[in-house]
């Protein structure tokens, strides 16, 4: 009969293989989950708009068959991890925007600041998932075999350690969080800088917004709000952050 110490260490080892097969589990379904979203996608197609990309349910996009936006990116790889076993408490939908947006949609610092910026409030959604019990941040436009990124070899998936979903709206209460480099290097230089977090959810409760809703959200954190997330009351060294 085997030790309460082996049974121990063959629950453990069961649990980590598990969630390390999260990753594999990305890897082995949102490719193909991607060329489906895709599919009637045409050539020089123009981009669908925000308010096109915001208010579909991954599942009608998949049936659509009309790709879309990072937004979509990073909830239909969602949609493919929740239906192979993943649970939508160990996924969360991250938003980020450009410093520059979020410094010009904030400059007034009172009332309701969110008004159109020259860049379109330019920014990035990426996909936070929990494996082997550590969270990691993920750029699911640049997942192997899915267009419009070059197919490249599972170990160069951009991907970097992050803050559980706790700790980060935590730190986001606190002050602005950055998006690591590591999951941006494959930006376009001329269009995505330095990023601020705005928002996260997890993907089953991700809410149905336009792109004025979105200002609101960069600005506050909130779909209906008259406050600036960073304000007065902003330290100057976390307000710097803004500026970098």
């Amino acid at each position: 009969m085997p030790s309460r110490l082996c049974i121990l260490c063959l629950c453990l080892t069961s649990f980590q293989l598990q969630a390390q097969n999260h990753i594999e589990t990305l890897l082995q379904h949102y490719p193909q989950a991607h060329q489906t979203l895709f599919r009637n996608l045409k050539a020089k197609q123009p981009i669908p708009s925000y308010d096109f990309d915001a208010n579909r349910e991954p599942e009608h996009a998949l049936k659509e068959g009309m790709g879309g936006q990072c937004n979509t990116h990073a909830r239909v790889a969602a949609l493919a991890l929740m239906k192979n076993g993943v649970r939508a408490e160990d996924l969360r939908i991250v938003s980020a925007v450009n410093n520059s947006a979020l410094d010009k949609l904030c400059e007034n610092r009172k009332g309701l600041s969110a008004n159109h910026t020259k860049d379109g409030l330019s920014g990035h959604v990426f996909l936070l998932l929990k494996s082997n019990n550590q969270w990691q941040l993920i750029n699911t436009t640049t997942v192997p075999g899915t267009p419009p990124a070059k197919p490249f070899a599972p170990q160069e998936l951009e991907m970097t350690s992050f803050h559980s979903p706790e700790k980060l709206e935590a730190m986001m209460q606190r002050g602005p969080v950055q998006i690591p480099e590591a999951v941006t290097q494959s930006l376009p230089k001329n269009i995505f800088g330095k990023m601020t977090i705005f928002h996260s959810v997890r993907p089953d409760q991700y809410p149905s917004h336009d792109f004025s809703k979105r200002k609101n959200l960069i600005a506050s954190g909130s779909l209906n709000s008259d406050i600036c997330r960073y304000g007065q009351a902003i330290a100057p060294e976390r307000e710097s952050l803004l500026h970098e």
